[in-house]
Order: structure tokens, then sequence, then C-alpha cells
């Protein structure tokens, strides 16, 4: 692979060519646009009986959670804090183990290395992403920044994802200098490998390696584009080879099986948005907007919001939505299942307004954070 070259200088070559099998899986759900409502005002029928059984204050106040990710490997979660630090918590009582600080400017992802749980990952408009070796405390193992502008201003990191192997990162910036990088590094050097700025005219404000092959990622922007890419091809533009357009800022996207394939693609959008896409659809399969949420659930359009989506080991996409009023912070789940929106479950005890969670497919938990600085777990039949 060629280095990175300065601002002025075509890329011409960023090839990653390291795939691997598809596992079968089981279905994932609906295919509608449509939803259901109910019309109570008080009650909410609900499927599975969810209850509050940790809870933890994680985040001093005036804090707010802002990204987390989870590893069932270690049963760990870390969380990243609007105070520039991440933590890392036992999921058995969500106790903190460790916090680790090296950031200058706000953490824009989190995440497990996927070869490696005890790695964390984050991102940070500082330019920089962070290896931390979670059995011990210290500064970060491994730091990536891209510093080949002409300017060596580093170039401001929105998101990232690294492929499963572990051997490859993609980054995401801000526009800079009048474009927006997808930047490639090699995550077990630090190194460069090279990138992409010709497909997006926004924010990358999404990256999303394939869950299973590790030549094909995704990424989202404020341009309203999902651009997926086969890093074999040579070129950037022999690699796009499918563009969605959502038509609003993607703040989260994620891979979901389709039929025992990764081959759907969901995203929340900044007008509280739900969509749902085939990899080489021309329209999304489903579209949930907060109108559809608050029929489902009665509460109101406008307070209504889209926390996260998760797939469940049964392949059903539940959304994790939340209503903040003056009086209350409602939190419920809906599953995406036979031409509806319907309510699965609600989250009784909530005392803030969601921003993000990680789901374990291995016993149906969650675990909830976000404005009040709070972890929650929630977990499905317990008292």
């Amino acid at each position: 692979m060629k280095d990175i070259p300065s601002k002025k200088q075509k890329i011409e070559e960023v090839v990653i060519s390291e795939s691997d099998d598809e596992s079968d899986s089981e279905d994932s759900g609906s295919d509608s646009t449509e939803s259901s409502s109910d019309d109570s005002d008080t009650n909410l029928e609900l499927k599975v009986t969810y209850n509050l059984t940790f809870e933890k204050a994680s985040s001093p106040q005036n804090n707010y959670i802002c990204h987390m990710c989870g590893s069932t490997s270690t049963n760990q979660v870390a969380t990243a804090s609007s105070d520039l630090t991440s933590s890392l918590h036992d999921i058995n009582g969500l106790q903190r183990i460790r916090t680790f600080e090296g950031h200058t400017k706000t953490i824009t992802n989190l995440k497990f290395n996927p070869s490696d749980p005890h790695q964390l990952v984050s991102s940070s408009i500082d330019g920089t992403i962070r290896f931390w070796d979670t059995r011990k405390a210290g500064k970060s193992v491994l730091i990536i920044k891209d510093d080949t502008a002409e300017s060596k201003q580093l170039k401001p990191i929105l998101s990232f994802d690294i492929s499963k192997s572990g051997h490859f990162l993609c980054a995401g910036t801000e526009l800079f200098d009048g474009d927006a990088f997808l930047v490639f590094g090699d995550a077990r050097s630090g190194k460069i490998l090279g990138g992409y700025w010709e497909s997006h005219s926004d924010d990358i404000t999404q990256v999303a390696f394939h869950p299973l092959l590790s030549d094909s990622v995704a990424s989202g922007s404020g341009d309203g584009l999902i651009n997926i890419y086969d890093l074999k091809n040579d070129t950037e533009d022999d690699a796009l080879i499918n563009s969605l357009n959502t038509e609003s800022t993607v703040d989260k996207l994620a891979w979901y099986q389709l039929e025992g394939i990764y081959k759907g693609i969901s995203c929340i959008l900044d007008t509280m948005e739900a969509q749902f896409w085939v990899e080489d659809g021309a329209l999304p399969s489903s579209s949930f907007s907060r109108k559809h949420i608050s029929k489902s659930t009665s509460w109101k359009d406008d307070e209504s919001y889209i926390a996260n989506i998760h797939q469940a080991a049964s392949g059903d996409l539940l959304l994790l939505t939340g209503a903040s009023t003056k009086n209350s912070e409602d939190l419920a789940i809906l599953c995406l299942k036979d031409r509806t929106l319907e309510v699965e479950t609600a989250l009784p005890g909530n005392k803030q307004r969601v921003r993000c969670s990680w789901y374990n497919p291995e016993d149906g938990s969650f675990v909830t954070a976000g404005e009040g600085g709070i972890l929650s777990m929630w977990k499905p039949g317990a008292e």
C-alpha cells in the first residue's frame, strides 16, 4: 500500500485484502416501512419484562457519557465521558476498574479491538486514535494520527472502526481543508496506509467494517450518504461499489444480518429517523420516524428519540427508544417484526436521556448510559 500523500496529491492505491468466510445465523426480521400504534396513554403491552438490576453514577456531576462498548469475552464494558476520559467497568455490578486519560479534546468513539478484548481503542477531535491495555493503568500503548498534511496539523477524527482480524483501522474525519477523509491505518504498527477523500462532501460521522470481511467497509456522513467500499480494488473510484442516500446526517451506523448474511445496514439520522437498508438497495427497505415511535408508545413526537439499534440472537432488530419530559425520562425497547414496530419492553426506573448502549446477545441484557453520567444494567426477567 502507498503511504497517504500530501493534500494535493491523488491517492492511487489503498488495497486491503483479507476476507473471512461468513457464518450462518438466523433471519433478521422485517423489511416493512410500516409501524403499529397503541392508543393507550398509560399502559404499554409488554412482550418481555425487564428490570433495573444495577445502577452506578459513573461520571461526576455535569459530565455525560457519550460512547460505550462491551465485551462478553472479559465481561466488561467501557465508557467515554465528556470530561475526556474513558473508563472500564465490570459487567457484574458495574464497578469501575480503571480510568484512561490522554485525549485533549472530545472523544468521538470507543471500541474494543475485535481480535484482542484486552485492548480498548478511542478516537478524538484532537486527531489521535489511542490504544489502551485494559489490564493495566497508564498511558496509551499505541497512537495513530494522520499528520501528512502540509501544515502537519492533525485531521480531527469523528469515527473509526477496526476490521475483524484486528489488522486494519479506518477512520473518518471532519472536513479538513475542504475535504472529508477516510484514513486507513495498520492497527498493529500504527502506520498510515492510505486514504480516500473524494466520496463524501461533508464530515464523515460513522465508519463500520463488515463484521466478517476485512476488505469491506461502510461510511456515513453529514452529506446524507452511506458509502460502501470494496478495499480489494486499487483506486477510490473502483472501491466505491454502492452509495445509499439517506437525505440526512448519519449519526449511527451498523451492519445487520438478513437471512443469515450480513448484508443489511441500519442507521439513525440526526432527524431521529431509523432507516434499514440492503447494501445494494436504491431505497431503504424500512424507515421509522419519531411519529412512528410515538404511535407505538403513546409518547409525544417532539419528546421521543432513538438511542440505538441492536440485533438480538433471534435476528430481531431492537430499537432502544426514549422520551424526555420535564418530569420523567421514559425508556423502552421496540422490536421490528412482522411489518410492525412492537413494544418489546419498558425499562422502568430510567433517570436520564440515554446517549449510548450495549446489548449482550448471550443473556439479552442491556447496559445504558447518558447525560446524567449514570451506568444502568437491565436484565430480562430480573426482580
